[in-house]
């Protein structure tokens, strides 16, 4: 996702590299990349400890969190029918990922459901400062914190673990699922 990203941004912002290093530079860039570590990181942890659905639904709850930290550090109100959406979206949420678990599901849905309200957090505090920072560069800041969570996952993972599985869909999100959705919801959030 990191490469993706950081190539994206050199290709399509060329023109503007020394801007956006500079806006990168100040309290809003630095702390959209440590919000971006921090998600990417606890969501790896969260689908290697928890059954996957819990930390999804945790991870759905990432609207809420913005409407809060929206209304506290921007002052923004949110409408009523906002909420009233977000709670037919979480209750829709839960009914399909909290039905019938398949045989065989193991791992703690506490540590899941922490883990992925961490990332609904980050997720959120990052978008509302996008959102507050109409000139920070979101392709350089995103990609950034992409880079230190993967090297932290490369290095803490063994060999035998990052062959097994299925790479090819593993290569194919981390190249154009996650960047693309990334970078998608980022400038949205403005």
């Amino acid at each position: 996702m990191c490469s993706a990203l950081l190539v994206a941004w050199l290709v399509f912002r060329w023109r503007h590299l020394r801007r956006d290093l500079a806006s990168m530079a100040c309290g809003a860039g630095l702390l959209v990349v440590l919000c971006q570590v921090r998600n990417v990181s606890l969501f790896a942890i969260g689908i290697s400890v928890a059954p996957v659905p819990v930390v999804l639904f945790s991870v759905a709850t990432m609207p809420v969190f913005a409407a809060l930290l929206s209304r506290v550090l921007m002052g923004e109100a949110t409408h009523w029918s906002t909420w009233a959406a977000t709670v037919a979206v979480l209750v829709g949420i839960g009914l399909a990922v909290f039905g019938t678990a398949p045989g065989g599901v193991r791992g703690s849905a506490l540590l899941g459901a922490r883990a992925g309200l961490g990332v609904a957090l980050s997720l959120a505090l990052s978008f509302v400062t996008i959102r507050r920072n109409a000139r920070l560069a979101i392709l350089p800041v995103v990609g950034a914190g992409a880079l230190p969570a993967g090297a932290i996952g490369l290095a803490r993972a063994r060999p035998q673990a990052m062959a097994g599985g299925h790479v090819w869909a593993i290569v194919l999100a981390g190249r154009f699922v996650l960047p693309v959705s990334f970078f998608s919801l980022s400038p949205a959030s403005r």
